[in-house]
């Protein structure tokens, strides 16, 4: 059974026009933030999320980087247009933190082999 998907049209007083599709419950989410005063750096942060997830999908399935592509022009258009800007999300420190524990797992096999060699 395929999922259920909104469409979203972000329409600004300049006349631009921004299109994506995504999931009724990720809509449904930015509905509620809207209603919440949501601001255009959190929309921003969420299309930064969305592009995260199909970038990663990208590799698996055809044609994938048509919805990259979307998602990318979206982030350059609202970052050159009307000033929002790259902000760490919550990928990027769970990506962070994953790295970190590699590396102190890393670190953790060197010394263990350094004491064994003694």
């Amino acid at each position: 059974m395929s999922e259920h998907k909104m469409q979203i049209k972000v329409k600004s007083y300049d006349s631009t026009e921004f299109e994506t599709e995504i999931s009724a419950q990720e809509g449904q989410r930015l509905i509620e933030q809207l209603k919440k005063g949501y601001s255009l750096q959190d929309f921003r942060n969420e299309l930064q999320e969305i592009f995260f997830r199909e970038h990663s999908r990208m590799l698996h399935v055809e044609d994938g980087t048509y919805p990259v592509n979307l998602v990318s022009g979206l982030l350059n258009r609202l970052d050159n247009d009307y000033g929002t800007k790259f902000q760490k999300t919550e990928s990027i420190f769970k990506a962070e933190r994953k790295e970190l524990e590699r590396v102190v797992a890393s670190k953790n096999e060197q010394l263990d082999l350094l004491r064994g060699a003694n």
